[in-house]
């Protein structure tokens, strides 16, 4: 009798044990999948914002002086840092004289399984001057970003305006 209880134990054990193990190696499978396929959403969130931040830009900057529009977004967690950046090239000359080349570009910085990626996003008009503004909004040098505080998870209205011929801004309302 003891036997049988014994064995039935011991077999009740190992069927129970070779659950747990196959759970847990489904569970680890579920997870890696589940972690890239969130990356993978959120770099293509993260692509479709500055996306559409230069589009209604450069919409804004057509329609005039004076326009704007308040895109409305949701901020993925893993967002570091937005720039704006100046790039300045060297004088050229052409049949008409010297001319300085230069062109704004926004610079998304995220952060990604440990390490930090960028997605640049440049206008199709190099004409555009883009320009952050508001209480969010830093300089230096020839690059414009925006505060950490502002850039956290959630929904964030964000004004483009073009306030003068050539200028586009972009600043965080509350």
């Amino acid at each position: 009798m003891r036997f049988k209880k014994s064995q039935q134990s011991f077999e009740f054990l190992t069927i129970f044990g070779i659950g747990l193990v196959l759970v847990t190696i489904l569970t680890g499978i579920f997870y890696t999948y589940y972690s890239e396929t969130r990356n993978s959403l959120d770099f293509e969130h993260i692509t479709t914002i500055g996306d559409e931040l230069l589009l209604n830009s450069e919409e804004v900057y057509y329609m005039g002086q004076g326009n704007r529009i308040t895109y409305q977004t949701n901020f993925p967690s893993m967002i570091e840092n937005i720039t704006i950046n100046r790039v300045r090239n060297e004088t050229i000359e052409d049949n008409n004289g010297e001319d300085e080349i230069s062109y704004d570009y926004l610079n998304i910085t995220y952060e990604t399984n440990g390490d930090l990626v960028s997605s640049i996003h440049t206008p199709n008009n190099f004409d555009l001057r883009l320009n952050c503004s508001g209480q969010y909004c830093n300089h230096e040098d020839n690059v414009s970003y925006f505060d950490q505080v502002i850039l956290g998870e959630g929904h964030k209205n964000i004004r483009i305006e073009s306030s003068d011929r050539n200028m586009v801004e972009l600043s965080f309302q509350e």
